[in-house]
């Protein structure tokens, strides 16, 4: 299908809206053109369209529960039903994919979600559905309004779709229950979700429940998520889904391809005004969609600045020529400011070669005043870790300075935090399962993170293991709370998706003081992290600017819990001996016992004791019974006499693989502890 063909059929697609029989006064849809919408949807992707009917339950209870209805509870819940309508154009390995998007894959869903702003547009859904679903989105149709003026509908629609997701099962997450959905989205900015609407959706659902919820919407809109079921052999129906699919494809190359595109009916109305052309040409789509005489709303001005006679404009000379017109033009923006252009107008003829419209394509040939996406690669190539694709060390370090520039400047609404995140034992990781394994395994971190992350904060990789988030308006109790959450859904995780892979972390946190630097708060962060590194790892630790001992600061919140008590076996004894004889024979020890080398410095020795079944799990045999022995070397009192200087050899046991109990490695790791003492005392 050639681009006018695709078009035009788009063209026909809005006639047909203004076509249809509106129903009641106040109709904010064609339903039938809604239920097409949805049919396609449905022909796309089931799972989005049941997705789309709960978000418009949920959002219609809550809005009620506020007291709305009539009219506006109609907008919201048609732009509930329709605002995952850009899934339609996004390609399956993405859709269905088992597993977080990447940072590509989720700027690919978000430009589909202005491609069916665009489709929406087509269809003259009403303007107020639009803009609820692109600002619910995070786009705003008017580019000069503040960043902040949301509606409330939108707000609506961003609380409901966020509960319905967390409340389902995912391929990398289970779904959570009532109660931790509402605290997870408590504890988010209120810049992303509104508090006072979260305890309104609790309200609701405590109270009424989902079957209680009366619909008031009209009866198209209400029966709109049912599957068409046996309908579907219906020819029609399949050809409408699939032109609607194909059409959101096209729509989305324009977007790609152009700086900025809109299309006009036969009678110089405008039809579709796209988000690039909203950006570039600085006019909201609410004041030129519905509206005529072009040369108003766009001013082409020519070389001395003087309106372009309507017939030489691009689009009446593709109306009288029936042919594609290319022109170099002048435009003159709101402010003043005159861009040059190169506009292409393609006739929209119909099959029986009657005009239906035209489509006028814009591109800047001044690459440096293109939009930012064209230098992207470039860019990400700078700022983004090659493997992972989140934020480098420089990009983290950079986004740090301005956070701490904001805060010393009064420009946010509290202190902000930094946390340290390193995998424990990833050395393990690589030696025993493979490299390749290892760098799956910060691939599936690295997304797991980014998944959680709240609005407004950022992550990356700091460098080989290790993760830093940086979290605006956040304090150290939120930090550390936003931590141990982190940490444990790291722990609930199949990262790395290896048989006896236990993948696990230490977190470090800090949060800015007064008289604080961006490099102060990373380096108390950084402590925190070594602290709970030093403390057995698997835990969060934070650091403040008065902290004068080692212990971490919140002790008491971040203690083991009896069942990680259960499996970890410390003891320590003396040996008189000097350390670096001492080291000397611990290295013997490792040979004789066949035990395992993991890593070594002058003072520590970390080293696997016994072979764990092909799968890691326990044997019969002690030998099958892997555990690991952090050895470490305290020093004798040099002031002592010779004859009495000891070194303190402290001893520290964890379980490797599985298939034990608590009691079954207690007595294990006494058994490799006494080998070792024996070992060590003996002459």
């Amino acid at each position: 299908m050639d681009s006018s063909r695709v078009l035009a059929s788009l063209l026909q697609l809005a006639g047909h809206a203004e076509d249809s029989d509106g129903g009641p006064d106040g109709q904010v849809a064609s339903p039938d053109v809604l239920r097409s919408l949805l049919w396609a949807l449905d022909f796309r992707d089931r799972a989005t369209l049941n997705h789309s009917g709960r978000v418009a339950l949920l959002a219609v209870g809550m809005a009620q529960q506020l007291g709305w209805e009539g009219r506006a509870l109609r907008v919201l819940e048609v732009a509930a039903l329709l605002h995952d309508i850009g899934k339609i154009g996004v390609p399956d390995h993405v859709l269905h994919k088992p597993g977080p998007l990447s940072v590509d894959e989720t700027e690919l869903v978000a430009a589909h979600h202005s491609t069916g702003v665009a489709l929406l547009q087509a269809c003259r859904i009403d303007r107020q559905v639009i803009e609820c679903v692109g600002c619910a989105h995070g786009q705003t149709l008017d580019v000069t309004a503040p960043t902040n003026s949301i509606p409330l509908g939108s707000r609506i629609l961003a609380v409901a779709d966020a509960y319905d997701s967390l409340s389902h099962d995912q391929s990398y997450r289970q779904g959570l229950p009532h109660e931790k959905i509402i605290s997870t989205l408590l504890e988010q900015p209120a810049q992303r979700f509104d508090r006072n609407l979260i305890h309104a959706l609790a309200r609701w659902i405590e109270k009424d429940g989902l079957r209680s919820l009366t619909r008031d919407a009209d009866p198209a809109v209400s029966q709109a998520t049912e599957s068409p079921a046996a309908e579907w052999e219906d020819f029609e129906i399949t050809r409408q889904a699939n032109l609607l699919c194909h059409l959101f494809s096209y729509l989305h190359l324009l977007g790609s391809l152009y700086d900025g595109f809109y299309i006009l009916d036969a009678s110089d109305q405008f039809v579709i005004w796209s988000r690039g052309a909203e950006s570039l040409l600085k006019r909201p789509s609410g004041s030129v969609l519905g509206k005529r005489r072009l040369n108003e709303h766009l001013n082409y001005v020519d070389g001395r600045g003087l309106p372009i006679p309507p017939e030489a404009l691009p689009h009446k000379l593709a109306q009288a020529t029936g042919e594609q017109q290319c022109s170099m033009l002048r435009a003159k923006l709101p402010d003043g400011e005159i861009l040059h252009l190169e506009v292409q107008a393609l006739p929209l003829l119909g099959d029986d070669g009657a005009l239906l419209g035209v489509a006028e394509i814009i591109h800047v040939p001044d690459r440096s005043r293109r939009q930012p996406e064209l230098y992207r690669e470039l860019q990400r190539a700078a700022s983004t870790d090659a493997l992972t694709g989140m934020a480098n060390r420089a990009e983290l370090e950079s986004r740090l300075r301005t956070i701490a520039e904001n805060f010393e400047d009064g420009k946010s609404s509290g202190p902000y935090s930094v946390i340290f995140v390193d995998l424990d034992h990833f050395k393990q990781i690589n030696d025993t399962f493979s490299h390749a394994v290892g760098d799956r395994v910060l691939v599936e971190t690295a997304a797991l993170l980014q998944d959680e992350l709240y609005s407004g904060e950022v992550v990356g990789r700091y460098g080989g293991e290790e993760f830093v988030i940086l979290c605006p308006d956040t304090d150290l109790d939120a930090a550390y709370r936003r931590a141990e959450r982190l940490r444990k859904a790291l722990l609930r995780s199949n990262v790395g998706g290896q048989p006896g892979l236990e993948v696990s972390a230490s977190f470090g946190v800090a949060q800015a003081e007064p008289g604080d630097t961006a490099e102060s708060v990373r380096h108390r962060a950084d402590e925190a992290l070594f602290e709970a590194k030093e403390a057995g790892r698997n835990r969060t630790c934070t650091r403040t600017s008065g902290s004068t001992t080692p212990a971490p600061v919140a002790a008491p919140a971040v203690a083991e819990t009896p069942e990680e008590s259960a499996l970890r076996y410390t003891t320590e004894f003396q040996v008189r001996s000097d350390s670096e004889l001492l080291f000397h024979k611990l290295r013997a020890f490792v040979s004789e016992t066949q035990a395992r080398l993991r890593d070594a410095d002058d003072s520590q020795m970390r080293l696997l004791f016994g072979r764990p079944g092909p799968l890691g799990r326990w044997g019969s045999a002690p030998a099958k019974c892997a555990v690991e022995l952090t050895v470490k070397l305290v020093a004798a009192d040099p002031s002592a006499p010779k004859s009495r200087r000891c070194v303190t050899v402290a001893v520290t046991i964890t379980p490797e693989g599985w298939g034990f109990d608590a009691d079954r490695f207690r007595r294990r790791a006494a058994q490799v502890a006494n080998e070792l003492r024996s070992y060590l005392l003996a002459e």
